[in-house]
Order: structure tokens, then sequence, then C-alpha cells
């Protein structure tokens, strides 16, 4: 690895295909990087050359995401009573929902079945979690962060891959803005000030339709390094050294176990019971999230292992 390279935060596409090329000893060309940004396994960012404003926000699972609950144009003067009297807030949570009576429970489901409420995520769902934003404040964004591939930047990266292949433009649209995240686990949701409006006032702003047009897509020289690494060592790995699928799953039981352990609750359940089960999953996944291990196992995946796992327990114990 080269001093300077060491020493470089970022580099441009066109640098970024050049050191490829000199470190896999083949020709790697814009359109591969771009290409390998979409597919997941290089990481790219973006340069706010004039800085930009934005939402901060997080990252939660749908467990312990926010959700509006709506009282509809419709609603009974009974249900309006039930929130009121009950002291349930119209912004819940499905980890509160379980921590409260079952009476409260099944009565906000019933209103839920008879078109009373509607229950609304906030914020941009992306496959099993939701990105969710603060609206009430304003942020400057400076330096390098990187995309998420969760909004309108990935929508902008197609097109620059498009334009480089000679393909035909991206129409598409997204609604949701441009995403991205710093290295402290913090997201946030890229705007676009409407002419005319106070500067400082957070309702003077709207979700960009992509990436400013005085920003500029790079890779940062951090995950130009892990990708490199990452191609090594799935060269050198021998055929002999990778677990068989046996191995696998027996790992991956191991590992549920473990899992169920820590959660303190070894019951096996029945068919019944697949909602502790699914609980669980949730609780492993959020865990996971707060870690920085994105995408491990999906949530039902998790459940059926955690439900090996509590098996495993019975057995041996």
């Amino acid at each position: 690895m080269s001093k300077l390279f060491k020493l470089k935060k970022a580099m441009s596409l066109s640098d970024t295909a050049k050191r490829l090329s000199a470190s896999l000893n083949e020709e790697v060309t814009i359109a591969d990087v771009l290409n390998l940004g979409l597919d997941g396994h290089l990481k790219l960012s973006v340069h706010f050359v004039n800085h930009a404003r934005a939402h901060i926000g997080i990252k939660r699972s749908e467990f312990e995401a926010e959700i509006f609950v709506c009282p509809l144009p419709n609603a009974r003067q009974e249900v309006l009573d039930f929130f009121k009297t009950n002291q349930v807030p119209f912004t819940v949570t499905r980890k509160w929902l379980d921590t409260q009576s079952d009476e409260i429970q099944q009565a906000i489901m019933k209103f839920q079945s008879e078109n009373q409420i509607l229950f609304c995520y906030r914020g941009v769902k992306k496959d099993d979690f939701f990105y969710q934003f603060d609206n009430s404040s304003i942020i400057t964004l400076s330096d390098y962060y990187h995309l998420t591939m969760s909004g309108a930047e990935k929508l902008d990266v197609m097109h620059a891959y498009q334009k480089e292949t000679n393909g035909p433009s991206v129409s598409l649209v997204c609604l949701e803005g441009v995403i991205v995240s710093d290295n402290n686990g913090n997201y946030y949701q890229v705007l676009e000030q409407f002419e005319g409006k106070p500067y400082d006032d957070p309702k003077s702003y709207y979700p960009a339709g992509g990436i400013p047009d005085d920003a500029v897509i790079v890779a940062q020289t951090d995950d130009i390094a892990k990708f490199e690494l990452s191609l090594v060592d799935n060269e050198q790995a021998p055929e002999s050294t990778k677990p068989s699928p046996k191995a696998e799953n027996k790992q991956a039981a191991t590992i549920a176990a473990l899992c169920a352990a820590i959660l303190k609750d070894t019951r096996t359940g029945t068919a019944g019971d697949l909602s502790k089960h699914d609980a669980a999953a949730i609780a492993v996944a959020d865990e996971l999230l707060r870690l920085g291990i994105n995408g491990a196992y999906k949530q039902d995946r998790l459940g059926d292992m955690i439900k090996q796992g509590r098996e495993l327990i019975q057995i041996y114990k």
C-alpha cells in the first residue's frame, strides 16, 4: 500500500479505478467501481464540497420504529375516549405495545380491524428496518459521508453507471430523498430549500431529489482497503478450510443457543408460541444492528435459529 494512499481520506472514481486496476492486476473502469457500489461490494461516499443541509436520524428495526396511530375520519367517539382514558399515546412502537396489557392490545387491534384507526410507520422503510429522522431541526453536513443506497442516491449512482456504459437514462424518481451515513451510526436525509424561504426554518426544506450538483461521488480509502482485503481473504482461503454446510448449520445452531441463553428464555414453545421466537429474533437483530453488523441474518431466519437453540438447551441441560 503506497504512503500517499494511506494519507488520503478519499479518492475520485477515476483514481479508485486506477488503484484497483493496480492492486487487482486487471483493468478496472469507473463503471466497474460504480457497479461494485450498487452491488454492495464497495462502499461509495459523497463529498459535500459546499456543505449540505439535512435532518439527522437513526436506523430502527420494525420492533423499535415509531408508529403513528391515526384515528380515521369515521372513528367513533368511544375510540378516542379509549385512548384518552387509558393514556395511550398516538405515537407508539411494537416494543411498547408488547408491554401493554392484553386488554389494551386487543382493543387496539380491534379498532384497527374495524378501520377506526390506521398504523403509519414514520420515516423511510428499507427491508426490515426504517430510517427515522428528526424533522424539527436542521444540521449542516460537510466532509465525506457514505451513500446508503437506500434513497435517491442509488438512482444517481445508477444514472452515472448507465452514462459510463452508454446505457439508457434513469428516469425513476425517489421521493424519500438522499440518505447518507457517518462512521458513528448516524443517518442523514439530505434536503433542498424552498426558494425564498428562511434559511434556519425546518419547514423551509424538503427531501432532495438527488445528490447536490456541487457534491462529488468518491470512495474513501478505508473502504477501498477493506474491499481489497476481502478479495485477498477469499482467494487465500483454501477449499479444505471452508466449513461444510453441515458444519455451518452446527455453528449456526450453537450461536442460536448462545443467543437464547443470553435472552434468558429457553422455552421451546409450540406452533402457537412462534411470536416469542419472532420477538427474540427482533431483539437479536436490534443488537446486531447496534453493533454495526448489518444483514447477517433476516429476522425470520434468526427466529428459526433461536427456536433451534432453545431446543438444544433443553437437550443438553
